[in-house]
């Protein structure tokens, strides 16, 4: 358990610095048009392997003037299917929205893991323009399953029997 806590937080400690670098570089690169995603939030605080997740982005277009195509595109080593993708949501400059996304995952997904979560849009008037992009780290946790008890009871088990024969072997050898 504690060790599961240790990789916990060194995850949350890493997800915050690289969230942290990531925000500072482009806050001084005057990107415009840009996408902002505000927030990313999960529906539960904890998963059981197999079950979905259904993530929710807060996502603005920051664009002065352009209209844009935005899609999010979820990507982590432990999703079936390597990454999910939401449908396009058209939105003006300046507007906000929730867009939603069910992630299936492994049925072996076991402690805390990394998500990287991506905005992409496209420009509506001018489709063959470069794609603008904003990327950010989510952390999804899936608790370790509870250990059996039955291989640390048997090894507690053959030591205590190696104790006896050795305890029982030394006796019979100091009387003869």
């Amino acid at each position: 358990m504690l060790v599961g806590l240790k990789r916990y937080s060194l995850l949350l400690g890493l997800t915050i610095l690289i969230t942290l670098f990531l925000s500072f570089g482009q806050a001084t690169a005057q990107a415009i048009p840009r996408i902002e995603v505000l927030s990313i939030t999960l529906d539960k605080e904890s998963y059981q392997a197999g079950e979905d997740v259904s993530l929710h982005a807060l996502v603005r277009n920051a664009s002065p003037r352009e209209t844009l195509e935005i899609t999010i595109l979820v990507d982590a080593d432990w999703i079936e299917g390597q990454s999910v993708e939401s449908s396009q949501v058209s939105m003006r400059a300046g507007d906000t929205i929730v867009i939603s996304i069910i992630i299936p995952t492994k049925e072996d997904s076991t402690g805390p893991k990394v998500l990287s979560v991506g905005a992409f849009g496209t420009f509506v008037d001018e489709p063959d323009r470069d794609r603008i992009h904003e990327v950010h780290l989510a952390l999804v946790v899936f608790p370790d399953q509870p250990q059996s008890l039955v291989f640390p009871l048997l090894l507690v088990a053959i030591i205590g029997g190696i104790a006896v024969v050795v305890i029982i072997g030394a006796r019979g050898w100091s009387t003869a």
